[in-house]
């Protein structure tokens, strides 16, 4: 595609050379530049990509988009300035690879918790309604039936766009994706056109990233104000940002919750192998358990009913559990419960171990940790949460990073008080499950924290393979 095609929409505050060239390839790695690609320099929290423009030159780009233009320029070499780069990569990408998402009807999930729960589930009940479709999520993406693995919550502008356009030539019509607040703070879904927007909740999470709720809140409110008119926004009524979220958008609005909109909850019952509730005058039942669930599958349901699928009720009971979100591995001979969920925040394990308490149990006994090189301040909140609401309590290795472990752990045992709680501390996390399903006794329930889906473990800058659920399983057969 011709550059100045490319730039078509795209506000620029000035472009040196010219735009009458063609264009293979976009990039925002100069390592990945070959000859007649475009390069975007993005100002980065840890690399700044302006100081690899004459290396992208280099190794043959012809153009740059870019917000400072560099002293010296090459003059076969077309130079496009911008205000912020990362808002306009989406953008370009679309139009580049033909603005593929006008062609799909696009769902997507925002909050801090419940966007993979909500994208997984809503996958699978759009292939139960006999839907092509695509699924973007932490767990995996999923495009035309070949699965990949997730780098990213939400992939870059670039791939994103790429990955659509393979989607939509694929035959799929419905993508479904999560959409994290770092992706829409640097603009990773400009140019996505999305149908149906859905928020969860927001409680603490990534402010070693935001810094403070202000401005976590307000990433992702960026979702809703970029909403097309004919968008349909679905939103918790009952989360305490919800208005704010929508306050600005164009999109028409529904909600769900126990409180009032469109789809309200009511006479929740909550077993430990399913839940079942009202929404409206529809009793639904779903194998996903906790009143966290309830809320999840409803947004589902709310999705299905607003796109006009009949039987929502139906395709609600038939959805699969997830991948490390609650998922139960039990023993009938030894009578232990245990439970594998990615609860890597104070409201997450909050919600998962109330959950837990409403069932039958002799003792619950929780294995948890805290990922390393990020916010220090929910170690002691999630210290205090397993505490209270467990009768036993062991600390271990979650992906401590390039983090000292014991730094990590000395942050978590703040939060611990003088209760008659027992607690320990054991570094090595598959020792830690071992210690659990060793102590634990028939009646007793353990949860394993943290890592849910994840098979890795990742410590310094090196992943090694690890799984809760296959060490779970290994250890209650």
């Amino acid at each position: 595609m011709k550059l100045r095609e490319i730039l078509h929409n795209i506000e620029t505050l000035q472009v040196i050379g010219s735009t009458d060239m063609f264009i293979s390839e976009l990039s925002i790695d100069s390592r990945n530049i070959t000859q007649g690609n475009l390069f975007f320099a993005i100002p980065g929290t840890e690399v700044d990509g302006h100081t690899y423009i004459q290396q992208a030159i280099q190794q043959g780009a012809l153009a740059i988009v870019c917000e400072v233009l560099p002293e010296q320029l090459t003059p076969s070499v077309c130079y496009i300035q911008v205000s912020h780069t990362s808002s306009v990569v989406g953008i370009m990408a679309s139009t580049f690879f033909g603005n593929p998402t006008q062609e799909l009807t696009v769902i997507g999930v925002t909050g801090t918790n419940g966007k993979t729960s909500i994208a997984y589930s809503l996958y699978h009940a759009l292939l139960l309604q006999k839907k092509e479709v695509a699924l973007f999520s932490t767990i995996s993406n999923i495009l035309n039936g070949e699965v990949f693995q997730a780098g990213h919550t939400t992939e870059d502008a670039i791939s994103l766009q790429r990955h659509m356009r393979q989607v939509a030539d694929g035959g799929a019509k419905f993508v479904c994706m999560e959409v994290s607040s770092h992706a829409l703070e640097q603009g990773r879904v400009q140019g996505v056109d999305f149908d149906i927007a859905l928020y969860t909740n927001l409680t603490q999470d990534h402010l070693d990233y935001h810094h403070t709720m202000e401005a976590y809140a307000k990433a992702k409110k960026k979702f809703f104000d970029m909403l097309k008119p004919s968008s349909v926004a679905i939103v918790n009524a009952d989360d305490s940002y919800a208005e704010y979220m929508v306050e600005e958008t164009k999109a028409s609005i529904k909600y769900y919750g126990m409180t009032n909109g469109e789809y309200r909850i009511s006479s929740p019952e909550l077993e430990m192998t399913q839940s079942s509730w009202m929404i409206q005058d529809t009793r639904v039942v779903s194998k996903h358990i906790g009143l966290f669930n309830v809320y999840n599958q409803t947004c589902v349901y709310a999705v299905l009913d607003t796109l006009g699928f009949e039987d929502a009720d139906k395709t609600l009971s038939m959805i699969p559990g997830i991948p490390g979100r609650m998922e139960m591995v039990s023993s009938a001979e030894k009578g232990i419960t245990g439970i594998v969920d990615y609860a890597h925040t104070p409201d997450a394990l909050k919600k998962v171990l109330e959950t837990i308490s409403l069932v039958p149990h002799r003792k619950i006994i929780t294995i948890f940790g805290c990922g390393g090189d990020r916010e220090r301040e929910k170690r002691p909140q999630m210290a205090r949460i397993a505490e209270e609401l467990s009768d036993i309590v062991i600390v271990t290795s979650d992906n401590p990073r390039t983090e000292d472990q014991n730094q990590i752990f000395s942050d978590i045992e703040k939060g611990f008080t003088k209760s008659a709680t027992e607690h320990a501390v054991i570094t090595e996390r598959n020792e830690a499950i071992k210690r659990g399903v060793q102590i634990a006794q028939e009646g007793d329930v353990i949860l394993i924290a943290g890592k849910g889906h994840e098979n890795y473990q990742i410590i310094g800058t090196s992943r090694f393979p690890f799984n809760d659920k296959e060490i779970l399983q290994s250890l209650l057969s």
